[in-house]
């Protein structure tokens, strides 16, 4: 290693980029961090290699982090592995030219470029989709991106080289048009052939089936002539307004650039209503003002690795391992085992509530939600004991319950002072078991067992009461709305503030091998020697940060107390699973991230009170017409704002839900007060009976 330490060191002597990438120091571990300090998130490779360490990165560049802890741990067990740039999660698109430098004829900005071995690295700010590289029909490289990386500057080439830095400037945007013009010719997706599409399904595959052909380089208006192809030969029984259906899935898709279907959401018809044309206005006339929601999924952030530490961060690496998994979901799952033990033995300074996480978890299909507590259950079953009896760590789990006696007799079963973990596969599932016309008994034991350990049972006449019923909950669901319809009718006894929630998105599917049965044992059997009793304080530094943080806090936050115990909760939680029994700084620096992370997530997914399903679609509807509103005060020509009432039904997904019958009675509560209707003439002449919110409303 050491021609590649002088190299280094000659590449530090003559390269601006030393003076901001790289201080007197001359180690690889500097690097890394000053890629830290660029926003950048990196892993190790082997020495002079391109391939991840896989005894310190396992998951390759899914193990990247921009922790300096985790960093400077790296870098001393392994002092000369190259450093590898994430560039997803980083922020990144690289050009990979294979030979020499990138033509002049390309005019690329002027923004960080890197000599590889034989070509240049140029470094632009944003993502793109993965793939070849083409320049006047040759192929001159690769693009890299979302699911790649490369080396930093200073990393070492197999062949002996040294990454060096050639251009030395602040990374510039991607270009307008840059990646288009660089991806090879692209032929359209077949798509009218194929099997039926049922009602019910029309709007959702029909999108799917746009994001392709915008994904394969196709326009608006072929766009929407093939989706108005498949809607007339695979659509059953779609509606007479289907062509304006078509043209409006097309317009939405084409917000995004081509070759990006891999990295955008294409589940739904995003909410838009400017692809109708003005009255007496040329067809394709573009709407003054765009009005979008001031929450939604995309205004999450982003799940940070480092928030993981002690036992939950190795929970997380057993479960993810080979894996394409995020993190997100198996912290959660983590926090509910940890908290589950901890409850009625260890206590917290100045705090009277119990870690009995009722942990929500929300994604879609494929987000790895369900498969993060699969994957614990290995874990717990390690030795074979957690098979609805005695459990290797104190803890019984149940998948849901059939009945709030039949939850409540979970705790009388033996061995009686056990915690009780209550597993929902689908929250949805739930709220059917619990209307009014069947067991409506089970969310409320849930409820009654958030902040109570007391339940009582008649058995023969006897009556028989426990109080020391501890439960904890792990609970999936599709999205928001299917928990605001779940536990409709609950809101108002506070049902949304007792569950944590956790967000993903779906995940490109890979290997899921199973855990290792060695790392299983090891990691239950540390679960079980953790220090379960006492009391735990903390520090006046960690006190100051949580109550500086919470005086800020705008009024409608502060007046809820359980936020209030959550966030010091999870302050405790944090410093219990590093062994500790104080609070530091940095415990609740963690804590404040993850509250401010979910505070978004509650107002994108749990918006309102719901009474009822009705009452959820009425809300929904409101929403829209509320939004509409909005649109004409800004300007906007009443041809463009108007919805027909299937956009109403599309909108609020009752029609891909199959609930028209509830959508109805709230429709006709909703559009006799507060709409009027319209006619719309298209530029095409065809006419069109649509919805306006009234003027005095």
């Amino acid at each position: 290693m050491s021609d590649l330490n002088t190299q280094l060191q000659q590449q530090i002597s003559t390269s601006p980029l030393a003076q901001c990438l790289l201080p007197a120091q001359s180690q690889l571990m500097a690097v890394a961090l000053r890629c830290l300090e660029k926003g950048w998130y990196v892993f190790p490779l082997g020495e002079r290699s391109k391939t991840p360490d896989g005894a310190l990165a396992p998951n390759g560049f899914n193990s990247s982090s921009n922790d300096p802890n985790q960093i400077r741990e790296w870098w001393t067990i392994s002092p000369n592995a190259n450093i590898g740039i994430d560039l997803g999660r980083s922020n990144l698109t690289v050009l990979d030219f294979d030979n020499g430098n990138p033509p002049v004829e390309l005019e690329l900005p002027k923004t960080l470029q890197v000599n590889t071995s034989r070509g240049t690295h140029v470094y632009l700010q944003g993502l793109s989709k993965q793939g070849d590289m083409h320049f006047n029909g040759v192929h001159v490289g690769e693009i890299k991106s979302v699911g790649g990386y490369v080396l930093s500057p200073f990393s070492g080439h197999p062949t002996g080289a040294v990454y060096s830095v050639a251009v030395q400037a602040a990374i510039a945007a991607i270009p307008e048009g840059l990646i288009d013009r660089l991806r090879p010719e692209r032929r359209p997706s077949p798509t009218i052939k194929g099997e039926k599409i049922p009602r019910g399904s029309h709007d959702t595959e029909l999108t799917r089936i746009a994001g392709k052909l915008r994904h394969d380089g196709l326009e608006e208006n072929a766009i929407a002539n093939a989706l108005i192809e498949v809607c007339e030969k695979r659509c059953e029984n779609y509606g007479s307004d289907y062509r304006e259906m078509c043209e409006k899935i097309a317009k939405s898709v084409c917000r995004y650039p081509v070759g990006r279907d891999e990295t955008i959401n294409f589940s739904g018809v995003p909410v838009s209503t400017s692809s109708i044309p003005a009255i007496n206005e040329p067809a394709g006339a573009q709407s003054k003002v765009e009005i979008v929601d001031e929450f939604s999924v995309d205004t999450i952030p982003a799940f940070q690795p480092h928030w993981v530490t002690g036992i939950y961060k190795k929970f997380v690496d057993v479960i993810t391992r080979g894996t394409t998994m995020t993190p997100q979901f198996a912290f959660l799952a983590a926090k509910v085992v940890v908290g589950a033990k901890m409850a009625g033995k260890v206590k917290f300074e100045n705090l009277d509530v119990e870690p009995r996480y009722y942990g929500a978890v929300i994604g879609e299909t494929g987000s790895g939600k369900g498969e993060a507590w699969r994957r614990m259950m290995q874990i717990l079953n390690a030795q074979g004991l957690l098979n609805g009896s005695s459990s290797g760590c104190d803890i019984k789990v149940i998948n849901s319950a059939d009945s709030g006696a039949g939850l409540k007799e979970c705790f009388f079963d033996p061995p009686e002072n056990q915690p009780v973990i209550s597993y929902v596969d689908e929250v949805e599932g739930l709220g059917n078991k619990a209307t009014a016309t069947r067991n409506p008994a089970i969310l409320d034991t849930m409820i009654e067992l958030a902040d109570s350990t007391t339940i009582s049972r008649m058995l023969a006449k006897k009556r028989k009461t426990k109080d020391d019923a501890r439960l904890a909950m792990f609970i999936c669901g599709q999205d928001g709305d299917t928990y605001m319809k779940a536990f409709a009718g609950r809101t108002k006894l506070g049902m949304y503030d007792r569950l944590y929630p956790e967000y993903g998105v779906p995940v490109e599917a890979g290997e899921l091998p199973p855990i290792h049965v060695a790392d299983a044992y090891n990691l239950l059997k540390e679960l079980n020697e953790l220090d379960y009793s006492g009391v735990m304080t903390m520090s006046q530094d960690a006190k100051d940060a949580f109550n500086s943080f919470w005086d800020s806090q705008p009024k409608e936050v502060r007046t809820k107390a359980r936020w209030k115990k959550n966030v010091m909760l999870d302050a405790y939680m944090a410093t219990f699973g590093r062994g500790l029994k104080q609070v530091e700084a940095d415990d609740m620096d963690i804590a404040l991230q993850l509250f401010q992370r979910q505070l978004i997530i509650r107002k994108v997914c749990f918006r309102s009170e719901v009474p009822d399903k009705v009452g959820f679609y009425l809300g929904k509807i409101k929403d829209i017409t509320n939004r509409m509103k909005k649109q004409l005060e800004s300007g906007m020509a009443e041809s463009e704002v108007a919805l027909s009432r299937r956009d109403y039904e599309t909108l609020t997904n009752a029609y891909r839900d199959n609930e028209e019958h509830l959508f109805e009675k709230a429709w006709m509560t909703h559009y006799r007060v507060h709409l009027v209707e319209v006619e719309i003439r298209k530029a095409n002449g065809q006419k069109y009976k649509k919805f306006l919110p009234l003027a005095y409303d």
